[in-house]
């Protein structure tokens, strides 16, 4: 996941999303095709005694190509980064988990 620091405004025009956590979901129809790398913004839902931590999904925010071979999620998780980091040059983004 990745925080976010700064206001991102939403494709609709009208909302944005400010200091949020960004989950980051790969999709990888085929070996001929690169690994995409999607940002997505949501609520997250820390765990408890009785429930577990979850992320529910409201928007999309970035969708990244990851050209390797070998394809690792830290290596889709930092080609989300520098596609964000350039896609929103005034938010400050970090990797937390």
């Amino acid at each position: 996941m990745i925080q976010s620091t700064g206001v991102i405004p939403a494709q609709d025009g009208v909302s944005e999303y400010k200091d949020l956590v960004i989950n980051i979901y790969s999709v990888d129809a085929s070996k001929f095709v690169p690994v995409l790398g999607v940002a997505q913004v949501g609520i997250f839902t820390e765990a408890t005694e009785h429930t577990k931590a979850s992320f529910s999904p409201v928007a999309q925010i970035g969708t990244y190509e990851y050209v390797s071979s070998d394809p690792a999620f830290s290596g889709i998780q930092e080609a989300v980064l520098a596609g964000l980091q350039k896609d929103y040059p005034t938010v400050t983004f970090e990797i937390v988990k």
